[in-house]
C-alpha cells in the first residue's frame, strides 16, 4: 500500500499475521499506543511508533510485530513536550479539547481515567461531561464481565459482551445524543465498518455501530453502490449498558472473498428530527493479510 503523500498508516501487525486481543480489556497494541503517546511528550511520530513497536513485542512474547507506511516529511508530535515554546497558535482549540479528541481516538478506560483526572473539576463543560459519561459506561462494561452472570466469546476474533440475565443494578443512563455524535466522528476515519478476510471468506463487521444502538433509530447500507437499500438489524437498547452488545447482535456478515468493493453507510439518529448523517463509503484495505481495516473514501 503507498500512503498518500502527508499520510502515516500503522498496523497493528504484520501482512498475513492476525493481531491479539490480549486479557485486558484493550489489545496489547492499543494498550501500547496509549502508553506510547502519553508517555513521550514531545517524541515525533517514528519514535512513537518504534516504542509501540517494542511494547507490543514485549507484551507478546515476539509473535506480534506492527509496521507502518509513512508519507511524512515534516516533524509531527502527538502532544508537544513539558515547557516546549511550541504552540498550535493557529487554532482557537484549548488543551482540554486537544486532549479531549486525542482520547476519543486511543478510547481506553486508561486514557479516560487521565483525562477525568485532569478535568474532572470542570463539570460545566461539555466535553468533559462526555467522558465522565464514557468513563463510567467502561467501568460499568468492566464491572459486568467480571460478575458470574457474564462472559466474553470470541466470534472470528470479535469480542461480543454478554448482557447479564439478573442481578446488576443501573449504573448509567442512556448518554445524550451529542455523545453518540462524537462517537460517529471518532469512529470515521478507522472506519464504522470494517472488513476481513478470514478463513477463505470476507467478513464485513458492524461492530462499532453497534456500539452505538442506543443513540441510532436505523442504519442504511449498501454494498458495492450508493443505494441505502439495506437495513442493519440494531441490538436492543439497555439503559443500563448503553455500548454492551449481546451474544445475538447481529455484528458481522460473511461473503465470498472479493465480493464487497466498497459499502456505503449512513444514519438515522433517535433525536427528535430523526435526523440523517452524511454517508459515508468504505473500501477494504489492501495487503493486510487477515487483518481488520477499512479504508474511507472521500
Amino acid at each position: 500500500m503507498d500512503a498518500p503523500k502527508g499520510t502515516y498508516v500503522g498496523y497493528s501487525t504484520g501482512s498475513g499475521q492476525v493481531a491479539l486481543d490480549g486479557d485486558q480489556g484493550n489489545s496489547p497494541y492499543t494498550l501500547a499506543l496509549s502508553k506510547a503517546i502519553l508517555g513521550n511528550p514531545g517524541a515525533q511520530i517514528e519514535d512513537v511508533f518504534k516504542a509501540v513497536r517494542t511494547l507490543v513485542g514485549k507484551a507478546t512474547g515476539g509473535q506480534q510485530v506492527p509496521y507502518e507506511y509513512s508519507s511524512i516529511t515534516g516533524r509531527f508530535e502527538f502532544l508537544p513536550a513539558a515547557g516546549s515554546s511550541v504552540a498550535i497558535a493557529t487554532t482557537n482549540e484549548s488543551q482540554l479539547d486537544k486532549d479531549f479528541n486525542l482520547s476519543m481516538k486511543i478510547g481506553t478506560k486508561q486514557v479516560w481515567e487521565l483525562f477525568v483526572k485532569k478535568y474532572g473539576g470542570q463539570n460545566e463543560n461539555f466535553n468533559v461531561q462526555i467522558a465522565q459519561t464514557k468513563l463510567a459506561a467502561l467501568k460499568a462494561d468492566e464491572e459486568a464481565r467480571k460478575g458470574s452472570t457474564l462472559s466474553t466469546v470470541q466470534q472470528d476474533k470479535a469480542s461480543v459482551i454478554i448482557a447479564p440475565k439478573q442481578g446488576l443494578a443501573a449504573k448509567t443512563k442512556v448518554p445524550n445524543m451529542q455523545l453518540y455524535k462524537s462517537m460517529w466522528s471518532a469512529n470515521l476515519p478507522s472506519g464504522l465498518v470494517s472488513f476481513r478476510n478470514y478463513s477463505g471468506n470476507q467478513l464485513v463487521y458492524f461492530t462499532a455501530l453497534q456500539t452505538m444502538h442506543c443513540g441510532l433509530k436505523e442504519v442504511r447500507y449498501s454494498l458495492n453502490s450508493m443505494a441505502l437499500d439495506k437495513r442493519l438489524k440494531l441490538a436492543k437498547c439497555n439503559p443500563q449498558q448503553p455500548y454492551s452488545i449481546t451474544s445475538d447482535t447481529y455484528i458481522y456478515s460473511t461473503f465470498k472473498l472479493g465480493t464487497v468493493k466498497t459499502l456505503a453507510v449512513q444514519v438515522v439518529w433517535q433525536d427528535k428530527y430523526e435526523t440523517e448523517s452524511e454517508t459515508v463509503v468504505y473500501e477494504p484495505c489492501k495487503d493486510v493479510g487477515e487483518g481488520t481495516c477499512a479504508w474511507r473514501l472521500e
